[in-house]
């Protein structure tokens, strides 16, 4: 398992704008880790669809290195993301599937 990347997870607080559209707030840049980069499936694609997801990016990184509490979003590769999934994985991983969000 070798780590190919690097993430950066994003802290801050869940609000909504004038549409009452949820958003992220206060955003303040944690720690960058390192990650595995994983192809998102066809068969987590289409039920993401189902749900009104689109999964754009998932990631892996260690249990240790992710605070599903404090935890809103991750800067990945220039792009901001919102966390659609956690799931835990063998060898005390997360992985982490991420939809696209504007900045």
């Amino acid at each position: 398992m070798a780590f190919t990347s690097v993430v950066q997870f994003l802290t801050g607080t869940m609000g909504t704008d004038a549409l009452s559209r949820k958003q992220i707030t206060n955003i303040i840049p944690g720690p960058e880790v390192p990650c595995i980069v994983e192809t998102v499936g066809i068969t987590e694609t289409y039920a993401a669809a189902q749900a009104g997801v689109r999964p754009d990016v998932r990631i892996k990184v260690r249990e240790s290195e992710y605070d599903r509490k404090t935890c809103i979003g991750m800067d990945f590769e220039g792009e901001r993301y919102r966390i659609v999934r956690a799931s835990k994985a063998p060898k005390k991983m997360i992985v982490l599937v991420g939809e696209t969000v504007a900045r």
